[in-house]
């Protein structure tokens, strides 16, 4: 056998052999992974979540409402240098007078704004144009009107909460203290302007809402940080339930024959008035059937309850609220202090205050106040000089709001401390903000779908 015949044969048996393997293997492969990522699409299971943050900003000189995004672009992660690269843009440029206050409500994409000048609670309807852009829906709308705002802050149920006076007419005597409100989100949604709800008082907080200021709010409690730290009590951070004890609702009590109201009587059938007028005889069964209980199969369906009027909805004035009775227990101190408090925040462990040119952190768990002695009031960061706001992201960082810190552009910014510990820590600065008061924190939930994208612009070499 010749070296040429030896070497020949093998080749027209394996080259076609090899080939047709290559092609096979290949083509299956493309086919399962093809097959894989498109089910991972249709199912959802290749879609990633991810956030777009931002911190909405208030400059009451400027009369504006501005914004940062967050992003990590932006943050300057993954940068060869580290550089951060935020830029403020505009939200709000007219129609306000002097912006203080801002905050949130998630679920209804609602920006509420105190405008001190026009002594107002205002609100915006946000949404994300793009990733990185904010806008509003472009009408301002009045969410409590004639009201003299200090602090604001918002439950997750979108219910406000203010700390506040109300200005009543100069007829009735007009209110000498800045007490707590809650103004529903049923009253902001029916666009009722008046008459919030009166929580704390100086009365039946025992002073403890001396002269509340600033608020926060988690899924249980209210807190409050004092102007005026009222001398007796030192109390400069309070935490309370966010439905006192005198808005508990009455215990429901069941009706039947055996204890209907009494009332003059026609015969054998009581007169109620129940959901009638005044004088109409209204039988037992009538009055059962009004209440939502039936009598038997043949029992009429229940009357409906009165609703709010567009008569009570338009009320011009506040009407004025009566003091509130007794004295409330329902309270914890949660710092003291002999100076007024800038700010309060509450992450799901800790709550942040400011007072002075510090800013502090107390346990959530702290069985005695904060700063009971003067080594249990360690700051966690000293280098801020008028901390003016406070903002928890949900996640590990706190952002404070100091409109008289020196930064490389000029005075005032926002600054990130961590919020995991509550150590002492450096102040890192995200942006120059001049002007700065409030902030508030906000986030969008984008979906990213670019598995299969990029699986093909890789096979076809695009």
């Amino acid at each position: 056998m010749t070296a040429t015949t030896m070497w020949a044969q093998p080749s027209k048996l394996r080259v076609p052999e090899v080939w047709s393997r290559f092609r096979s293997s290949t083509w299956s492969t493309l086919f399962v992974l093809f097959w894989s990522i498109l089910h991972r699409n249709v199912h959802g299971a290749g879609t990633e979540i991810e956030l777009s943050e931002y911190l909405v900003v208030s400059q009451p000189r400027d009369r504006s409402i501005s914004y940062l995004h967050l992003s990590k672009a932006a943050a300057g992660v993954g940068t060869e240098d580290g550089t951060s690269n935020y830029e403020l843009k505009p939200l709000v440029r007219t129609g306000l007078v002097t912006p203080t206050s801002v905050a949130i409500d998630p679920s209804s994409k609602r920006l509420f704004v105190v405008d001190q000048g026009k002594a107002q609670v205002l609100y915006y309807i946000l949404s994300e144009l793009d990733e990185g852009t904010l806008i509003t829906d472009g009408h301002q709308h009045v969410c409590v009107d004639q009201i003299e705002v200090d602090g604001m802050t918002v439950s997750p149920e979108g219910d406000l909460f203010l700390s506040a006076k109300l200005l009543l007419p100069a007829t009735e005597p007009a209110m000498q203290h800045f007490s707590i409100f809650k103004h529903p989100r049923a009253k902001i949604d029916a666009g009722a302007k008046f008459d919030p709800v009166l929580l704390w008082d100086r009365a039946f907080s025992a002073n403890l809402a001396w002269q509340p200021g600033p608020l926060a709010i988690d899924s249980r409690d209210l807190y409050w940080g004092d102007r005026v730290v009222e001398p007796a009590s030192l109390a400069a951070v309070v935490r309370a339930p966010r439905a006192p004890a005198h808005l508990a609702p009455p215990a429901p009590t069941e009706v039947d024959e055996s204890n209907l109201p009494s009332g003059p009587t026609s015969g054998n059938d009581a007169t109620y008035g129940f959901f009638a007028d005044p004088g109409e005889k209204v039988t037992a069964k009538d009055f059962l059937s009004a209440t939502g209980q039936s009598l038997g199969p043949d029992a009429p369906a229940p009357k409906s309850a009165p609703v709010v009027s567009a008569v009570e909805l338009s009320s011009t004035v506040h009407t004025t609220p009566l003091p509130l009775v007794g004295v409330s227990e329902a309270m914890f101190q949660v710092a003291n202090g002999t100076s007024g408090v800038r700010a309060v925040c509450v992450s799901s462990k800790s709550v942040f205050y400011s007072m002075g040119s510090k800013v502090y952190a107390a346990s959530k768990a702290r069985q005695l106040p904060n700063c009971v002695l003067t080594s249990d009031c360690t700051p966690i960061t000293s280098e801020a000089v008028e901390p003016a706001g406070l903002v928890w992201d949900g996640d590990g960082s706190v952002y404070v709001a100091d409109p008289q810190k020196t930064t490389d552009d000029g005075t005032g910014g926002v600054f990130r401390i961590p919020a995991g510990s509550e150590v002492p820590h450096a102040m890192e600065l995200i942006h120059y903000v001049p002007n700065i008061q409030g902030l508030t924190y906000m986030k969008f939930e984008i979906e990213k779908k670019g598995a299969v994208a990029t699986f093909l612009e890789s096979f076809w070499g695009a």
